[in-house]
């Protein structure tokens, strides 16, 4: 008996446990449908993360929650959340999340509160970074570079001719971040914020055939 116990704790330990995991990751969706849009990639699984998803239901909004794992993505999936698993890091996964259609990317810390957001608006192989924003308490901590390189490595994944964005022209820790990734002052657009009014700095780094084109920092600029 002890001799056929182990026997079949084997089996189920070493057999039937990897071809259940195999089947489960082959039944977890890893991208959405090729028609979303609009909708809000929420990186976290955490509970304020999905407390977060129902706030913004209630608003209308779309929010699609991305997973580490695969066991997690169908437990979700089952109490009616839209999933996928992937890896954080992966721009061939925001592909599959459909990116460049998204409203917002939502990062949230180790506790599962908002720690910034970002939105990108892809028009033919031009990019538009809107709105990024790092919660006050969060910045200095990498948060606004860590979203942006997501936004760098789905460019040239897609193989897209520039990125551009818009920043306050008083916000140097901004602008010295963008430069730090190639980004190079273009222009300026007058009285573009308010609540207080100040000029944009137009900031944009392009890429050529999914290589970048290293124009230096915004410094060298003259900005």
């Amino acid at each position: 008996m002890i001799i056929g116990h182990c026997t079949f704790h084997a089996f189920i330990q070493f057999f039937y446990a990897p071809w259940l995991e195999a089947q489960k990751k082959g039944h977890t969706p890893r991208s959405i449908p090729a028609d979303t849009k609009g909708h809000v990639i929420v990186v976290s699984t955490s509970p304020i993360a999905l407390n977060l998803v129902d706030d913004l239901k209630n608003y209308g909004a779309h929010c699609v929650l991305l997973c580490r794992d695969s066991q997690t993505t169908l437990d979700l999936l089952d109490q009616g959340y839209d999933a996928v698993v992937g890896e954080h890091d992966s721009s061939e996964v925001y592909r599959n999340l459909r990116l460049s259609e998204a409203a917002m990317l939502v990062a949230l810390d180790d506790q599962g509160r908002v720690a910034g957001y970002a939105g990108l608006q892809v028009i033919l192989d031009e990019g538009y970074i809107t709105n990024v924003a790092v919660r006050p308490d969060c910045r200095r901590q990498g948060v606004a570079g860590q979203i942006l390189q997501v936004f760098l490595d789905f460019a040239q994944a897609q193989g897209l001719a520039f990125l551009t964005l818009e920043v306050r022209a008083s916000n140097q820790a901004a602008i010295l971040l963008y430069g730090s990734r190639g980004f190079r002052g273009m222009g300026r657009r007058k009285n573009y914020y308010e609540h207080p009014r100040e000029d944009a700095i137009i900031m944009t780094k392009e890429f050529t055939h999914g290589n970048e084109i290293s124009h230096g920092t915004a410094a060298g600029s003259g900005l």
